[in-house]
């Protein structure tokens, strides 16, 4: 258990990654989401808003006849859920004044109940009020022709908020890949048109913390002086 967290993982449980039916479901299902949440966890999805997006689900099904899929921060309770932490000041980070935990994971939410994780709170981009996750961009930009490496970070705007930016190494420097390009390929791959990319930065490397990991600060200041490196 990481110290200081109610989970025995990073994040709760679901029917998926332990026991019960979900091992009967259709692989696709199985392959395409994390599963549902374990019955006696009680579950919801907020906005960047703080307003609940579906207005909160139990066991397995969610509530108010939901026939939409919804994204947010995903808060749980129920009688797994720590009641609090040792050092009371974590708290009222970590739990909602109506008893809500606070899981930092941003998820996409099935009328099913299923829940796909898309990445995590402080790596988001909010663009016109919508909480985009970087991951989610960057995992389908991995796989996009030409791209080398890929970094997805918000860039301040003030229609928007923020808009998304990619900033690419491209696998041949000599034939790096155009924007157009880009938002086509992640089109054809699925990506909703509010997470396209609106603007692509080249760079011959990625600037990388002291753990190896790409530092998206780092690129965030670059790219509000007008370059990424």
């Amino acid at each position: 258990m990481r110290p200081g967290s109610p989970w025995p993982s990073a994040r709760p449980r679901t029917r998926a990654e332990g026991q019960g039916e979900e091992a009967d479901e259709p692989d696709e299902v199985l392959a395409t989401t994390d599963g549902r949440l374990l019955d006696h966890l009680e579950a919801r999805v907020v906005g960047p808003d703080g307003g609940v997006r579906d207005g909160g689900m139990r066991d397995g099904g969610m509530r108010d006849g939901a026939v939409r899929e919804v994204e947010g921060e995903l808060q749980v309770r129920g009688v797994s859920v720590t009641s609090g932490y040792t050092d009371p000041a974590q708290d009222a980070a970590a739990f909602t004044a109506d008893g809500w935990f606070r899981t930092g994971d941003l998820v996409r939410l099935a009328p099913s109940g299923h829940v796909t994780v898309t990445g995590r709170l402080k790596d988001v981009i909010l663009r016109k009020g919508e909480t985009i996750s970087a991951i989610e961009v960057e995992e389908l930009l991995a796989s996009c022709p030409g791209v080398a490496e890929a970094a997805v970070v918000g860039v301040p705007d003030p229609d928007r908020g923020e808009l998304v930016c990619a900033v690419v190494r491209p696998a041949d420097p000599a034939s790096p890949p155009t924007l157009t390009d880009v938002v086509a390929w992640l089109r054809g791959a699925g990506l909703m048109v509010q997470k396209l990319p609106e603007r692509l930065e080249l760079v011959e490397r990625m600037p990388l913390t002291g753990l190896g990991k790409v530092a998206k600060a780092e690129l965030r200041v670059g790219l509000a002086a007008g370059s990424p490196a």
